[in-house]
């Protein structure tokens, strides 16, 4: 037939919204330091926070920084970046 099985559609449609949602957090461990700072709201929130600060600062570094590499850059650019980095990479480990 040229349509599909109205039934069967509407099986697999409420197979899937009955599906569980993924969530990311439910494969972490369930003790330990790094899976609490992992689910903590805080962190999340910091996160959110440096990232738009990060963005703003990528803007700031490109308007006034000429320097070709960051090590000929003024400390300010190079303390500025160095923290970014610091804290990037603590969020990945």
């Amino acid at each position: 037939t040229v349509f599909p099985d109205v039934d069967s559609l509407r099986e697999q449609a409420r197979g899937a919204l009955t599906q569980a949602e993924y969530n990311v957090e439910d494969e972490y461990h369930t003790e330990g330091l790094y899976q609490y700072l992992a689910r903590s709201q805080g962190l999340k929130g910091i996160t959110c926070v440096m990232i738009v600060l990060n963005a703003i600062w990528i803007g700031i570094d490109t308007d006034w920084n000429h320097a070709p590499a960051l090590y000929y850059a003024m400390p300010m650019f190079q303390v500025v970046e160095s923290i970014f980095c610091a804290f990037f990479t603590f969020e990945i480990v």
